[in-house]
């Protein structure tokens, strides 16, 4: 079963879609980072975070950190 994160990174990436279902099955540390992407995508939408003051420069920091970090969870085949 899949939910909203791996979601948001398929859209992210569709032509990647099958290694990412079968990455997000094998791999908890995986589902994290999703996790951790859609939290940022939904955050930055946003823009408003009681207590946490972060501009747009930092969020697009933020998603490309993840998004190499995806990408580089893809590229291993293990």
């Amino acid at each position: 079963m899949t939910g909203k994160s791996v979601e948001t990174v398929i859209k992210r990436f569709p032509d990647k879609k099958n290694r990412i279902l079968i990455k997000y099955q094998q791999s908890d540390e995986f589902k994290e980072v999703c996790s951790d992407y859609k939290e940022i995508i939904e955050a930055r939408s946003k823009k408003v975070q009681p207590g946490i003051l972060i501009n747009d420069e930092e969020y697009k920091i933020l998603l490309e950190e993840l998004e190499n970090e995806i990408l580089s969870f893809l590229e291993n085949k293990n």
